[in-house]
């Protein structure tokens, strides 16, 4: 089965939220960190980003949408006979 958006787009996936932490090589005064530009992230710690309850699926272009936002339809090439 496909998920499709309500712009005909094909959903490819969940939206996640990885954390981690991003290396500073010292910080300003204020507390601003001067980034090294690595960052390490916690992948056992991923998650699927919640919206009301629901999943958020993505497009192709990065458009969210929660399940009740989309339709279902078959893959493609799954034709049934009809008799």
């Amino acid at each position: 089965m496909r998920l499709i958006a309500p712009d005909g787009s094909e959903i490819i996936g969940t939206l996640e939220r990885v954390p981690g932490v991003a290396q500073a090589s010292s910080f300003d005064e204020d507390g601003t960190p001067n980034y090294e530009g690595g960052t390490e992230l916690y992948w056992d710690d991923q998650r699927t980003v919640m919206r009301n309850g629901s999943m958020v699926y993505v497009t192709e272009d990065g458009m969210e949408f929660t399940l009740d936002q989309l339709t279902v339809a078959p893959d493609e090439g799954d034709e049934e006979d009809e008799e």
